[in-house]
């Protein structure tokens, strides 16, 4: 299965525009003071030699005049040039009966320095 992680996380991808009119393929390193693209899904995952991380191939989505969008393939994606994200109302913070607490830690346990109070 080549989805994202689940139906709950979105993912972005940095490329550029210009990149794409120039039908570019191929992620740059320039490309990551460029806007993020959501990722429609991940084709590959690739391991580098010094198996510290991934680089990766991506489907993504590019917004065309008509207002709607098509796909577009980039590879070498390193994963710092992605960013994942929990679609809105979609995190575990939001089911319905989940056990929440409020967090009871007196004031004592914090040093006076951290303090805000008025003198």
């Amino acid at each position: 299965d080549n989805t994202l992680v689940g139906d709950k996380i979105d993912g972005w991808c940095h490329f550029s525009h210009q990149s794409i009119k120039e039908d570019r393929h191929v992620w740059r390193k320039s490309d990551m003071r460029e806007t993020e693209h959501r990722v429609r899904r991940i084709i590959d995952r690739t391991q580098l030699p010094s198996g510290k991380s991934y680089i990766y191939t991506l489907e993504i989505d590019v917004p065309d005049e008509s207002g709607g969008s098509h796909g577009y393939f980039i590879k070498n994606v390193p994963r710092a040039a992605l960013s994942f994200y929990h679609e809105n109302y979609r995190s575990d913070l939001f089911i319905n009966g989940v056990f929440r607490h409020e967090m009871m830690i007196p004031n004592e346990m914090f040093p006076d320095a951290w303090t805000n109070i008025a003198s």
